[in-house]
């Protein structure tokens, strides 16, 4: 007895998702398509996309020529996942006819997923200063774009560049799923690469992981530093250690930036360790801080002291504007 006809169309989908190799992928293809129901045109779009991993496996460009012409003429390339997927295809096989077809696409077929898959095109063919050039034009980058720039710097073996990169991807976007990408970037550097890491590179590591709210790994950085962390580096630190409320560390770096010279362009420094002593209860510090902004004639912008109510009886503190 014949399965009746969702069924069928069911199971030869199931069949084409799992195809080896391009002439059976093409077989199953043709057969789904005589039994899928003219009600529902987005199964032909997923039966493309099935098909188009084993003809893209196959290494013919002729053949994938070939099913492009069918899709042409079946309108699916107005459906973005199959113009994606047949970009993926072109990319694998030939960059250069990839970059043709993503010319040609409408704005409505090039969604941003579509953007994606073009930019790993470009990296895929390492032509880094392309594909970073294709990055800056993207109006709306995500994670995704992010990343994958990411990664394309490091299969260039632009392990150096691709951590400046970084650090400007981690004021762009979510931190939390890129810190190990900046861990591993920075061991690349120093282990495989035998690259010195710079004050900018150790300055980078400590926002990355400040950032991520990693205290302990930020400050782990700071102590294994081959150079002297400067004032930048600490108050990377202590501005994460106030946000998250941990005074502990904080102190361990609070001595040190105060037997550091502040310049006039980190004054605002002076408050955050005001706050940061008055946050673990440290009055006497606080009082210490104030009086050497009253020496370097720093004023306090923010309209009012940082003293919050609960300070011991008998503490005066000046009124600040």
């Amino acid at each position: 007895m014949s399965l009746p006809h969702h069924l069928a169309a069911g199971e030869l989908l199931t069949a084409l998702r799992g195809a080896s190799c391009g002439s059976s992928a093409l077989r199953l293809y043709s057969l789904l398509r005589i039994h899928l129901p003219p009600s529902d045109p987005s199964l032909a779009g997923r039966a493309a996309v099935f098909a188009l991993k084993p003809l893209s496996a196959a290494g013919s460009l002729p053949l994938l020529s070939h099913f492009h012409a069918h899709l042409i003429r079946s309108n699916l390339l107005a459906y973005p996942q199959v113009a994606s997927s047949l970009l993926r295809s072109y990319s694998l096989l030939s960059p250069a006819v990839a970059h043709h077809l993503f010319d040609q696409m409408p704005p409505a077929t090039s969604n941003l997923f579509v953007v994606n898959v073009m930019l790993s095109s470009l990296c895929r063919s390492s032509d880094l200063a392309s594909a970073r050039l294709f990055f800056d034009d993207i109006p709306d980058k995500d994670i995704v774009s992010w990343s994958t720039m990411l990664a394309c710097y490091l299969s260039n073996k632009s392990v150096a560049d691709g951590l400046a990169f970084f650090r400007t991807m981690t004021f762009t976007t979510t931190l939390a799923p890129l810190v190990e990408q900046g861990r591993e970037f920075f061991k690349l550097m120093v282990e495989e690469y035998d690259l010195e890491p710079t004050i900018h590179h150790y300055g980078c590591m400590v926002d990355i992981f400040a950032k991520a709210g990693q205290l302990e790994d930020a400050y782990d950085v700071i102590k294994t530093m081959r150079v002297e962390p400067n004032i930048i580096i600490w108050t990377s630190l202590l501005a994460a250690c106030k946000r998250l409320k941990n005074f502990d560390i904080a102190m361990e770096g609070l001595e040190k930036v105060l037997a550091m010279e502040i310049s006039d362009e980190n004054a605002g420094l002076y408050t955050l360790m005001s706050d940061l002593y008055a946050m673990g209860g440290r009055w006497d510090d606080v009082l210490k801080v104030r009086r050497l902004m009253e020496e370097h004639n720093v004023r306090n912008n923010r309209g009012s002291s940082s003293i919050k109510a609960g300070k011991p009886p008998g503490l005066i503190v000046p009124a600040v504007s």
